[in-house]
């Protein structure tokens, strides 16, 4: 099931409405409605809310699935031998930091893990942030 974010319309000193959008997540996002009288910015709220409640939910994938899709993707490109590498740096990684989605790790886990070359940091960085 989709969990729907809750928005709110709030007037700023500037005279301009924004939507207020409050994720599951608990962090909080602005939007400018562009509009200045609030019949119209209560329309533009409207219509974003549904738009925005109606697309489905991204699935994120875990860091071994990643590694999973990184791999068949570079494959032609990266030696076995330093693929073989990256997939006992990653399972070391998971080991010590579990195997979450990649929105669940922050880029200080990365940069202190023994994952020490920068393509495949910054790939994975890349596709979190």
């Amino acid at each position: 099931s989709m969990s729907k974010v809750k928005m709110y319309l709030t007037k700023r000193a500037n005279g301009t409405y924004y939507i207020c959008i409050k994720s599951p997540d608990g962090s909080t996002h602005w939007k400018s409605t562009k509009c200045t009288k609030k019949p119209d910015a209560y329309h533009y709220h409207t219509s974003f809310e549904e738009s925005y409640n109606s697309k489905p939910n991204a699935v994120i994938p875990t860091f071994s699935e990643f590694l999973k899709v990184y791999e068949a993707v570079q494959s032609s490109v990266i030696r076995k031998s330093t693929m073989g590498l990256y997939k006992i740096l990653a399972k070391k990684f998971t080991e010590l930091n579990a195997d979450r989605p990649l929105s669940g790790y922050t880029s200080l886990e990365f940069e202190q893990s023994e994952i020490k070359n920068p393509r495949i940091v910054y790939t994975v960085l890349g596709l979190i942030y």
